[in-house]
């Protein structure tokens, strides 16, 4: 998450063993003393448009929202609510979002101005669930209806004067009494969540200890605490595991170390910081997640359908109206290999050279046409994320070349690839490209063959430890891959193949592996690609161990021994009926 409070769709997580009540049952509307904000959802400061109430959209990255239209009319708050006519599935309504950094004791609605219609609310309160389902509810605070339109904030406070912990989601929702003649709207400015203040004690120490398993990262990532525990010591010298609760700055270009800061607000708010040293920040791409000199599978949707895609491979050049011989339904990004990926070689900020060989892909104005010939053209990378259109959700980026200004878009009819003067020449998400990095994809597929060929070898013969130390390794390689590189591994629609290409090797490898020695790797990380592994018999996944292993020599050893002992006794004893 980009910032501490950063709201998304879902349930809390974990409830933080701090000795915090559960909260569930009704609760007083009296404000109590706000001494900080954990965070706020202000509604006054984005443009984000919508003009339905009985949808559900995305507010700021942040909030869910249902039942609510915003700036349709140019207007700075949120606006519940409506009549009947278009309303009659959305009661109640709510918003959504999520409070990382901080414990929260009490939950402010403020309205626009006083603009609050009388009757209009029959009831609302705040549910608080611990994940981003919003299924396993941890706390509620139902309110009373707001008796008059003057009223400017509202409030509701831990039901026990305690607090709900850091990291949970919220749902503040409102009960409308709209009918088919009379509104039922709540304009609302803010929704502030106040922080729990411990008036008992202050903070006085903050310190950690571990080493991040991350030390890698692109600029503009957020820092992973993971393999950190930061305690924070207060002045009745107990001591709390508020890891969850550190802030780190962002990360930049050239950094080598990352600042923490953990406050505490009791009788006054102290901040405390750490640093940690020892990461590193590459250069990141502006857009898209475009790494300088990598190769990229260039696919794109059919159609608003948003479910078949297509992909624009690389090799033989095409000329105009030809790029069809290039086109084929996209499958999974794990069934192609180098040669079908296209190098991008930054020219500027944010713009790229798409080559194949000596050719250039570039856009030809006759026919709306795509060339991939000795045009030198280049392609400006712009952001396409989170557009809904017909339902249909896309993330990706648009591709607008240097010589023509034309888009990259897929083009369903034949199919094949073209280029339009805008990307909604064709319907939308037929111009979102979506790029897999098929260096990065391939370089771990390869790494992976290679370290766990080494130690499971042609004759079944596997070295315990040292499959153990490998396998861990490459789990921490993979967790270093993006969630989109990531998710190629997982998708069980890339089947594994031993003669296939490098990332199917690699994923039939692993299923492999997996699947017959998954007890002795349970500790190293043990499907961490998630691909659902059934484990085989424990008969049927022993290891078959070096033969300088000692207890293998042993009991070589001993069968040997029985096996001359049988021998013995069958000719003495066919000698002594001879005789």
């Amino acid at each position: 998450m980009k910032n501490f409070h950063k709201f998304g769709i879902g349930l809390f997580g974990l409830v933080l063993a701090l000795g915090a009540g559960a909260g569930i049952g009704s609760g007083s509307t009296e404000k109590a003393l706000a001494v900080n904000y954990a965070a706020t959802a202000d509604f006054t400061t984005s443009t984000t448009k919508n003009a339905a109430y009985n949808n559900s959209w995305t507010y700021a990255s942040d909030w869910t929202m249902y039942g609510a239209a915003n700036n349709n009319g140019a207007w700075a708050f949120m606006k519940f609510g409506g009549k009947n006519t278009t309303l009659a599935t959305a009661n109640p309504v709510y918003t959504r979002g999520r409070v990382a950094g901080k414990n929260v004791s009490q939950v402010d609605v403020v309205f626009n101005s006083g603009n609050l219609t009388a009757g209009a609310i029959n009831s609302w309160g705040v549910k608080i669930y611990s994940d981003s389902t919003y299924e396993t509810q941890i706390g509620s605070v139902l309110g009373d209806a707001p008796e008059k339109k003057t009223a400017e904030t509202i409030s509701l406070v831990h039901p026990s004067s305690s607090y709900w912990p850091a990291g949970s989601y919220y749902e503040v929702y409102f009960y409308c009494a709209n009918t088919t003649t009379k509104n039922g709207i709540v304009w609302v400015d803010k929704i502030q969540f106040v922080e729990y203040a411990d008036t008992s004690k202050n903070l006085s120490s903050l310190a950690f200890s571990g080493t991040p398993t991350t030390s890698v990262y692109m600029e503009g990532d957020d820092f992973d605490s993971t393999g950190l525990t930061v305690t924070a010591t207060y002045s009745d010298t107990s001591t709390a595991n508020v890891t969850s609760q550190v802030i780190w700055e962002p990360l930049v270009f050239g950094m080598t170390s990352v600042v923490g800061t953990y406050s505490y607000t009791g009788t006054e708010t102290i901040s405390k910081t750490i640093t940690v040293t020892g990461i590193t920040v590459n250069e990141a791409p502006i857009f898209g997640g475009i790494v300088d000199g990598h190769r990229y599978l260039i696919t794109a949707a059919q159609s608003t359908s948003g479910e078949t895609k297509h992909i624009l491979k690389a090799g033989a050049p095409f000329a105009v109206k030809n790029s069809g011989d290039a086109t084929e339904v996209f499958t999974s990004a794990a069934n192609y290999s180098l040669d079908d990926g296209f190098l991008f070689t930054k020219v500027d900020p944010n713009r790229y050279e798409i080559t194949s060989s000596t050719n250039y892909l570039s856009a030809d104005g006759d026919n709306n046409g795509l060339v991939l010939g000795t045009t030198k053209d280049s392609w400006t990378v712009t952001e396409a994320v989170g557009t809904t259109t017909g339902g249909v959700y896309y993330n990706g980026v648009f591709l607008q070349d240097s010589n023509s200004s034309r888009y990259l878009t897929s083009y369903a009819k034949d199919p094949n690839f073209r280029t339009y003067t805008s990307t909604t020449s064709q319907p939308l998400p037929a111009a979102c490209i979506v790029l897999y990095d098929i260096t990065a994809l391939e370089g771990f597929a390869d790494s992976f063959n290679t370290a766990i060929g080494a130690v499971c070898d042609a004759d079944g013969e596997t070295i315990v430890s040292s499959l153990a130390t490998a396998w861990a390794n490459q789990a921490a390689a993979f967790n270093g891959l993006t969630d989109t590189q990531k998710a190629v591994f997982a998708d069980l629609g890339a089947e594994g193949d031993v003669a296939g290409t490098t990332m199917q090797k690699a994923i039939a490898k692993y299923e492999y592996v997996a699947a017959k020695y998954n007890t002795q790797l349970m500790a190293s990380g043990w499907d961490f690609m998630s691909r659902n592994i059934a484990p085989v018999s424990e008969s049927s996944s022993t290891l078959i161990n070096t033969l300088n292993d000692s207890s293998v020599v042993l009991l070589i050893v001993i069968i040997s021994l029985v096996s001359v002992t049988t021998i013995a006794g069958t000719f003495y004893l066919r000698k002594r009926k001879y005789n």
